[in-house]
């Protein structure tokens, strides 16, 4: 997580469109899941920190993903399943110049 990131950064890190983030932002302020606040050093600008039902609701994702690639996985032999991950990351750091919207140089950290 990276609490106190403003918009700009946030859109580097999860590769989304400029133009529709805000939006999104909103939404998940006005789901309580999420606030905005000031910043100390430029008050034109925001930052973005989870609320603590944002991280329960994280939480549950999270547990949902982690279930799904269990289930996606699991055809495949327990000594696979890493190899093949590890190649899908790959392939998508390689074809990142090719995203409509690619990620920034700081994402993969």
């Amino acid at each position: 997580m990276n609490p106190g990131i403003d918009q700009s950064t946030l859109v580097n890190i999860i590769a989304f469109d400029r133009s529709t983030i805000g939006n999104v932002v909103s939404r998940l302020e006005s789901k309580k899941w999420i606030k905005r606040v000031p910043d100390a050093r430029d008050r034109r600008f925001n930052t973005l920190t989870i609320t603590a039902e944002g991280r329960r609701v994280l939480r549950a994702i999270d547990a949902a993903v982690d279930h799904a690639q269990k289930l996606i996985l699991s055809p495949l032999k327990p000594a696979e399943r890493p190899v093949f991950v590890e190649m899908l990351e790959r392939l998508v750091k390689l074809n990142n110049s090719r995203s409509r919207v690619p990620l920034g140089r700081d994402a993969g950290k």
